[in-house]
């Protein structure tokens, strides 16, 4: 007969790694995947800062990166990106491995550009992590492959 000490959650946690026991980033991905199911449709921007929020949590360093004009007040007027054409929405890197990491995030119809497709492609290419998401869920399958 085991003892109560032998049977809590605690001491089934401990138990050698020969068991079905989920590491911590195992643990965090469920998490993360049982609320990404629950989320709500939102929007572009919710879906940008809900994958920034999750990659700055999870060992990387990321940012959102502007590419759209910037409004001139004096003259009325867009003044015109000058950059790269197709560079993803989400930069960064990660802290343990120093990859680069894209992430072109889409909603609803929007579809990848041929420049973006290229920028994610160029990504991949040179070893680091170039990813579409269409939805938090998406984006989830997609990071938890690499």
């Amino acid at each position: 007969m085991k003892s109560k000490k032998e049977n809590t959650p605690l001491a089934n946690w401990r138990k050698d790694k020969q068991t079905n026991v989920m590491s911590t980033d195992e643990f965090k991905m469920s998490v993360a995947k049982k609320h990404a199911k629950k989320s709500p449709a939102g929007s572009t921007n919710a879906l940008t800062k809900n994958i920034i929020n999750w990659l700055n949590m999870n060992g990387f360093v990321c940012w959102r990166n502007n590419t759209m004009g910037v409004w001139d007040a004096r003259k009325k007027i867009y003044r015109k990106h000058h950059g790269r054409k197709g560079v993803a929405d989400i930069l960064g890197v990660e802290k343990k491995t120093g990859r680069f990491i894209g992430v072109e995030v889409k909603f609803g119809k929007d579809k990848l550009s041929k420049e973006q497709e290229l920028f994610l492609s160029d990504i991949n290419r040179a070893q680091g992590i170039g990813i579409a998401a269409f939805s938090f869920a998406d984006f989830l399958d997609k990071i938890e492959q690499i």
